[in-house]
């Protein structure tokens, strides 16, 4: 079986996108809203569903946790050293503090919280793939999904919530993978709920663990995800993006970071805006073309 499925590399792709625009500051606020209405949900759902094609189940851990280490932690690791140290030497923070945010798992790449977040929800979903395999009751996801669903929403303290949360979001991503039959009617029904919803709910932000209205928060973040992931059935293009969609959100933050603190030093503050998204996306996708030809490794690449 082939290893990849266009859809779901589009969709990686477009979620990445959607992540890394978000990350803009000044952006419009109804882009914003529409953006975090359903931008990292979206990207925790196709880990789900990628964790039922692949059929992790039958994995062994050595299999996976290597190549969790390899995709994500070593990229991660080398870019959070390189964001690190341009921080120290534009005085920007001291390395006492840098450290201190690392060592808390805060992150001095704040803006990809999510990555730890999805180890830890794959970890739990494919432990508890391989203590169920046998049973095929599909009730056991919807009994997954709402405890920790439920456990996420309650929970006081924001890392453990956005985890929860996450764990949630894969099995839906499993149970849409495993069951879910697309159609133009479910499109349609998915985007009209999506649409109410994200303008009924107030400010919402998984990373600050602001969901506004939990029911509306869950309705939008699952139906926006689904209409991205029915549309890119109709995608012929541009499989390349979803393919190198870690090596994007790795140097994406250290490319963030750098024209902040470049527009500070010229213009004395960081503006943000539409511009600034663009240049730092076209900024990022030239970065790993070159970096997948040279060290594939630090963008989680195996081979050059």
């Amino acid at each position: 079986m082939n290893n990849r499925r266009d859809d779901i590399d589009y969709a990686r792709g477009i979620a990445m996108l959607l992540i890394v625009i978000g990350h803009t500051p000044d952006l419009n606020s109804i882009v914003v809203k529409v953006l975090y209405s359903f931008h990292v949900p979206l990207f925790f759902i196709i880990t789900g569903m990628l964790i039922a094609y692949t059929r992790s189940e039958n994995k062994s851990w050595k299999y996976i946790i290597i190549g969790m280490i390899k995709r994500i932690v070593i990229p991660m690791s080398v870019w959070e050293i390189f964001t690190d140290v341009m921080y120290c030497f534009t005085g920007k923070d001291a390395l006492v503090n840098l450290l201190k945010n690392t060592m808390q798992l805060d992150f001095n790449l704040g803006v990809l919280w999510f990555l730890p977040c999805t180890m830890f929800a794959q970890i739990v979903v494919i432990a508890s793939e391989k203590a169920l395999k046998d049973n095929d009751f599909r009730g056991k996801y919807f009994f997954i999904l709402s405890v920790s669903m439920i456990a996420g929403i309650m929970c006081p303290w924001i890392r453990l919530k956005r985890c929860l949360i996450a764990i949630a979001f894969l099995e839906v991503g499993l149970l849409y993978e495993k069951y879910f039959k697309y159609s133009k009617k479910a499109l349609g029904v998915c985007a009209i709920i999506w649409a109410i919803t994200m303008c009924l709910n107030s400010k919402v932000d998984l990373s600050a663990g602001l969901l506004g209205n939990p029911f509306f928060y869950i309705l939008h973040s699952t139906c926006g995800s689904f209409v991205i992931i029915m549309l890119c059935k109709y995608i012929r293009n541009n499989k390349w993006i979803g393919q190198n969609t870690i090596g994007i959100l790795m140097t994406h933050t250290f490319v963030r970071h750098f024209y902040i603190l470049l527009e500070e030093k010229i213009l004395g503050s960081y503006y943000g805006g539409w511009s600034m998204a663009f240049l730092i996306v076209v900024t990022d996708l030239m970065v790993v073309v070159m970096l997948e030809k040279i060290v594939p490794f630090v963008i989680g690449k195996r081979t050059a």
